[in-house]
């Protein structure tokens, strides 16, 4: 959560020593943890986490967003190493220029 707040940010991917993607967590998910009382990161992590690949069109990474009525895909290369995000922001921002 202090992650989210003090970067201005709706996720937080997480990886592991290694880089790689191990999950993500969304305010959503953090404001539901509190709801329920719940306290560590592996009660709330999302790990069967959609992504793209740094070589597939934005076209497709953005229709796999909105199939999936979500708002972020980590860019991960061949070995699941984290290489980025893009998010909704991220396409309305090219839309929009």
């Amino acid at each position: 959560a202090e992650l989210i707040k003090s970067n201005s940010v709706n996720r937080v991917v997480v990886i592991n020593e290694e880089g790689r993607l191990e999950g993500i967590v969304t305010s959503w998910d953090i404001t539901k943890a509190i709801a329920n009382g719940l306290k560590k990161l592996s009660e709330i992590i999302t790990s069967n986490v959609l992504t793209a690949n740094p070589s597939e069109p934005i076209e497709a990474a953005a229709r796999r967003m909105a199939q999936h009525n979500i708002s972020a895909l980590p860019v991960i290369d061949r070995e699941k190493r984290l290489l980025g995000i893009i998010t909704s922001e991220d396409l309305s921002r090219l839309i929009g220029g």
